[in-house]
């Protein structure tokens, strides 16, 4: 069955994210060129082609970040992300995934303290 990755379409003087084009797969799934695209969405239409670029993505890239978060601008290739319903002064934020092995890493490092500090209790109490 045929897969058809994702795409981001963004505005490359701005960085505004206009339309995400999700993937997709199917028997009668085909994927579009650039013109259809721009052919096909209002967003792209009202724009100059030129200021207007593409962002491919690999087949489920960013898919938990997607399901938490949208994509709201493209700064130099890199998605910058925004919780859905978001604080009002929320900064954008790291993709979800990236946030996640942060938060493990900080996670195994109080792991390893507690562990030292276990250490030092008994060494007191003998």
């Amino acid at each position: 069955m045929p897969k058809v990755n994702g795409k981001i379409y963004y505005n490359n003087v701005t960085g505004d994210v206009l339309v995400i084009v999700n993937q997709n797969e199917g028997v009668w799934i085909r994927e579009t060129t650039f013109a259809q695209d721009v052919a096909t969405y209002p967003q792209l239409k009202e724009l100059d082609k030129n200021v207007i670029s593409v962002l491919k993505l690999a087949w489920d890239q960013y898919k938990e970040d997607f399901m938490t978060q949208q994509a709201v601008k493209v700064v130099g290739g890199e998605i910058k992300w925004q919780p859905f319903n978001p604080a009002p002064s929320q900064p954008l934020d790291k993709p979800f995934s990236e946030r996640l092995k942060d938060m493990e890493k900080q996670n195994n490092n109080l792991k390893d303290e507690m562990a030292m500090l276990q250490d030092v209790i008994v060494f007191l109490t003998m």
